[in-house]
């Protein structure tokens, strides 16, 4: 019965704040942050609430959802409260970026508290795809960053990173 009503009103807040978002653009960085915030709470109260067996994947998400929301209110408020144009490399790309390890350990724990730890073969199947996905990446993600002349060693690093982490072994092997 709590868990009944505890999701019927998360998912009111959450509609409330998804429509207050396009009603009101001009108070995006308002909304968008509560969404963010209101996300992580939810992880979090759902772990409390069903105290799951293994805890530290669901506070990874938690993390994982509470960084993106960050250095997207962030990153928010460097252009629009501060005015600056497209600020890169920031604080904010390294919140987003700490969101996918965060991401993928939870998402491993996932899938160790499910198969065990000995899943050779699906190793042995992901890293086989992963690196075949990897090879691509680089020609066609990473190697134009590597090569430019216009990006400050910093910019490449970061501008590398993105891709890098968006096709790690978890992401890259489940499609």
């Amino acid at each position: 019965m709590l868990t009944r009503t505890l999701s019927t009103w998360f998912a009111a807040w959450m509609a409330l704040l998804t429509v207050a978002f396009y009603l009101w653009p001009g108070q995006h960085m308002l909304w968008w942050g509560a969404i963010g915030l209101s996300s992580t709470a939810g992880v979090l109260v759902g772990v409390v609430v069903h105290r799951p067996r293994r805890r530290w994947p669901w506070l990874l998400l938690a993390s994982a959802l509470f960084a993106f929301g960050a250095g997207d209110f962030l990153y928010n408020l460097l252009t629009d409260v501060f005015g600056m144009t497209n600020p890169f490399p920031s604080f904010s790309d390294v919140l987003y970026l700490a969101m996918y390890p965060l991401v993928a350990g939870g998402l491993l724990g996932f899938i160790r508290s499910r198969t065990g730890r000995n899943d050779r073969d699906s190793l042995l199947d992901a890293t086989t795809l992963t690196i075949g996905l990897a090879l691509l990446a680089w020609i066609f993600l990473i190697d134009p960053y590597v090569r430019s002349t216009e990006l400050t060693l910093v910019q490449k690093l970061v501008s590398i990173a993105y891709p890098s982490a968006t096709c790690s072994p978890w992401r890259c092997s489940r499609g």
